[in-house]
């Protein structure tokens, strides 16, 4: 009765405030508002599709944003927000705040009661949060340690919501509080169906910003400083710098090749005449042109974000999609893991023949990977355009060599290490450019011994949680491609970070999202015809 009375008085209350805005707000604020209002009802009636604009904003999080108490607030930061308080408030509706936990109950009426959604990364993630928490001690600025906390918390947040939201028991939640009937918004939502929104949500951001990012490569619109090959640009789409931008394509391109080759699987499997269709099966040639035009859409999906990613002419990305690709391959069946080790001899004899990867602008780019193996005195080496970017990353390594040195337990503090940077310089090299560009060394550094052991323990337990679920015998083949392409985007995320820091501009907020897949995967729907059968399959 009270919930019934609440959401009458709300619904008067929006549509007074919209009477007003028709009457004083011009055109064009007006039009703005009535986009974010609708949005704002369409996620409190369903706050898993706050889940989808997140997953659209984070790379264009930079379009709109502020600084707001010495900290940059954006589109992300908002729809965080809106979704986290549509989710306390329909959960509270239904009578059953109980949050995700980090493993099942192993009393067995838990499973019929269904009480809470499973976080199997919960515990990691609050054992990171609270090294970090505990580095605050030393810092000798927490206007900079603050935002940097509060980014992790951030992400402890929405991996929470997004996997009491994604699974089926947090769905339950919300149809119980919002009374939904089984024709209203076109029907009941399943909670699987949430999921491929999500994945479809981040691959289309990522083939957009693929797009802004190769439009910028081929028209040269960008900084001269990014210009190359005389007649190219480097792509940095909305992150204003080239390797954060490939760095966001390099955490979706093993996505969007996992579901290729799972696409690919499905085509094989539909192929008229293969397989005796089961009774309610669709036509085995309509099934065949619907895995067809999947297969296409999701190679020119991974083809589109690939080139996005050449274009950033980013070699850290290079090497971690490479890693990642490699990963998400061979780890797919018995047989890909033959044709990549053969593929890999293939190369390696390629290369030893024509004298290694000196050779073309692209293999000249890759062969300088080697400089960054030392060899050199970063103090006295003499510094040129060809190997400005490499000394420089080395000098800030030294930095941060320097910080663990003085405080390898505890740290300088999260988010000190520009403040304590000055203390440590290398001369000639006094810009901090804020952070160490490697995020093991700068995490030592920030929040000692402690911290580093937290994050690659988070990591770790990550890839596990990706390798179970692949295996898992429970688990279709949708959902092991899934967590196939989470898995890449880790091992790419763990390689691009021996070069740099990719958890910056929000990108965490889709790592986020990312790991929540994994604890409830999409599945494909069952008995649909002969490309069910590619559900089952564990290879091409």
């Amino acid at each position: 009765m009270l919930h019934s009375v609440a959401r009458r008085v709300s619904i008067i209350g929006l549509l007074a405030l919209l009477a007003l805005l028709l009457a004083r707000a011009p055109l064009t604020g007006l039009s703005v508002a009535l986009v974010a209002l609708s949005l704002g009802l369409a996620v409190f009636i369903r706050p898993a599709l706050g889940l989808l604009l997140l997953a659209f904003s984070v790379p264009f999080s930079t379009v709109g944003e502020i600084t707001l108490a010495g900290a940059a607030v954006g589109p992300s930061e908002a729809l965080l927000a809106l979704t986290l308080a549509a989710w306390l408030a329909q959960r509270l509706a239904a009578g059953r705040l109980v949050l995700p936990r980090p493993w099942r109950r192993l009393d067995p009426r838990a499973a019929s009661t269904g009480e809470a959604a499973v976080a199997p990364l919960l515990l990691p993630l609050l054992l990171y949060c609270a090294a970090l928490a505990f580095s605050l001690l030393p810092a000798t600025s927490l206007a900079d340690a603050a935002p940097e906390l509060f980014k992790w918390l951030e992400t402890l947040i929405l991996y929470l919501v997004a996997v009491d939201l994604l699974t089926p028991i947090g769905h339950r939640a919300v149809e119980e509080a919002i009374e939904i009937a089984p024709n209203s918004f076109g029907g009941p939502v399943a909670p699987n169906s949430f999921g491929v929104l999500l994945i479809a949500a981040l691959l289309l951001a990522g083939v957009l910003q693929a797009a802004v990012g190769l439009y910028q490569f081929i028209t040269q619109s960008g900084p001269p400083a990014f210009q190359i090959l005389g007649r190219f640009l480097r792509a940095y789409g909305t992150f204003r710098q080239p390797n954060p931008y490939a760095g966001y394509l390099g955490l979706i391109l093993p996505l969007a090749l996992s579901l290729f080759w799972w696409a690919l699987a499905q085509m094989v499997a539909a192929w008229p005449g293969r397989f005796t269709p089961s009774p309610r099966a669709e036509s085995p040639r309509r099934s065949f042109a619907a895995a067809s035009a999947l297969a296409t859409a999701a190679l020119v999906v991974t083809a589109l974000i690939a080139a996005g990613a050449l274009a950033s002419w980013s070699r850290g990305a290079w090497l971690g999609i490479g890693a990642g690709v490699v990963t998400v391959t061979a780890l797919r069946s018995r047989r890909t893991f033959g044709l990549s080790l053969a593929l890999a001899g293939a190369l390696t004899v390629l290369l030893l023949a024509r004298g290694g990867f000196d050779t073309g602008a692209l293999g000249g780019r890759l062969a300088q990977v080697g400089d960054y193996l030392g060899g050199f005195d970063v103090t006295t080496v003499e510094v040129n355009d060809d190997n400005f970017a490499v000394v420089e990353r080395v000098a800030h390594w030294v930095a941060a060599q320097r910080m663990i040195a003085q405080a390898p337990w505890q740290g300088v503090g999260v988010g000190n290490y520009a403040a304590v940077y000055p203390q440590v310089a290398l001369p000639r090299w006094q810009d901090p450019l804020g952070h160490a560009h490697n995020i093991y060394l700068n995490t030592w550094a920030e929040a000692g011994l402690p911290g580093l052991l937290t994050y690659v323990l988070l990591w770790l337990l990550a890839a596990w949680q990706a390798v179970r679920l692949a295996y898992d015998r429970q688990t279709d083949a949708l959902g092991r491609a899934v967590a196939l392409g989470v898995l890449g985007a880790i091992v790419h995320l763990s390689i691009h970070n021996l070069f740099d820091n990719l958890l910056v501009q929000r990108l965490y907020l889709h790592m986020a999202l990312l790991l929540a897949l994994l604890a409830s995967p999409p599945a494909a729907p069952r008995d649909q015809g002969p490309a069910d059968t590619a559900t089952r399959q564990r290879s091409v």
